[in-house]
């Protein structure tokens, strides 16, 4: 229902704006109301088509590339509704007694008078009334707008679908990095709370209450894009506590959050890995205690995340994967 209340104000609008325009014109009021109700309709009709194309594509783009991609795919439905509705009104040829087989006749008497004589000039401006010239110049127009338009639209399309593609990978990557994540961790983590069961039975208990929340979150979250910066900064802690009851003495970690709003939502599952690789990778000579500084902070309108450790980084690691392959 908004839709269409919507739509009816857009063509009640234009056409009250293109009867007043006609008014001034010097078309009679019930002439004026006619054209206004058919160049609403077409204005709205058109615009309606830009907007079902356009979509939700333009998000790929920077918000002044969707500014100026809108400014332009609006100028051109306007000046197209303008061509249509110039349609309606051209009375002139209507008034003039010209049927279509009248203009067959000047069309053919103008291609045979060419073709005896090529070099002859105005042969069309001689047999072709201005009246038809003028309406072959718009149909050209209108052809080289809906070209162009078709052009942009499908560079739009085309940036969409990589964008489409794009997301549809770095959904695959991590949903690969969580099972890649799960047995790994949940086998280790499991060996620390059986091993603590008869040393601290209230501490393995608690261990498994916050190994179960984690697990929760990550069964939950699995097909979601985006959560809620508390939840993941909380999931996260989740994980960096059951680590550290496994190295106790070892892993150090310092957080530093620096963020007022933690309703904010951000990309999911976008911090724990980061930890992970750092202990992962970074971590060789586990005799040594590796610190690790969790740092999120807000940098104009963004959030901003560093993890900083005093491991080896991911150098050689890189450097060695580069060596296999």
């Amino acid at each position: 229902m908004r839709r269409i209340a919507l739509l009816l104000g857009a063509v009640a609008i234009l056409g009250a704006l293109s009867m007043v325009y006609n008014l001034g014109q010097g078309y009679t009021v019930p002439q004026a109301g006619l054209i206004g109700f058919i160049d609403g309709l077409v204005y709205t009709f058109i615009l309606f088509i830009i907007q079902r194309i356009l979509g939700n594509r333009l998000h790929v783009f920077s918000s002044q590339q969707q500014w100026f991609l809108r400014a332009v795919f609006y100028a051109i439905a306007l000046v197209m509704g303008y061509i249509v509705s110039a349609f309606v009104k051209f009375y002139p040829l209507r008034e003039s007694g010209m049927n279509s087989e009248v203009i067959s006749n000047f069309l053919w008497d103008a291609l045979v008078r060419f073709s005896e004589n090529p070099q002859q000039e105005n042969v069309l401006s001689e047999f072709v009334p201005p009246v038809l010239q003028q309406l072959a110049i718009t149909f050209f127009i209108l052809i080289f707008l809906i070209s162009i338009a078709s052009m942009l639209g499908s560079w739009v399309e085309i940036r969409w679908q990589e964008s489409r593609f794009r997301q549809a990978r770095e959904r695959a990557e991590l949903t690969a990095l969580r099972a890649q994540m799960e047995p790994h961790f949940l086998f280790n983590t499991l060996n620390t709370i059986t091993s603590l069961v008869k040393q601290d039975a209230d501490k393995a208990e608690n261990l498994l209450i916050e190994l179960s929340e984690m697990l929760r979150y990550l069964f939950q979250n699995a097909n979601t894009d985006r959560v809620a910066l508390k939840d993941e900064l909380h999931f996260t802690r989740l994980f960096v506590h059951l680590l550290q009851a496994r190295f106790p003495q070892h892993l150090n970690v310092n957080w530093e959050v620096d963020v007022v709003d933690e309703e904010k939502f951000v990309p999911a599952f976008m911090l724990q890995p980061l930890v992970e690789n750092a202990v992962r990778h970074g971590w060789i000579d586990q005799s040594k205690p590796l610190d690790i500084v969790i740092r999120l902070f807000r940098k104009d309108d963004f959030f901003c995340l560093q993890v900083i450790d005093n491991g080896q980084g991911l150098a050689p690691v890189m450097q060695a994967k580069h060596k296999t392959t």
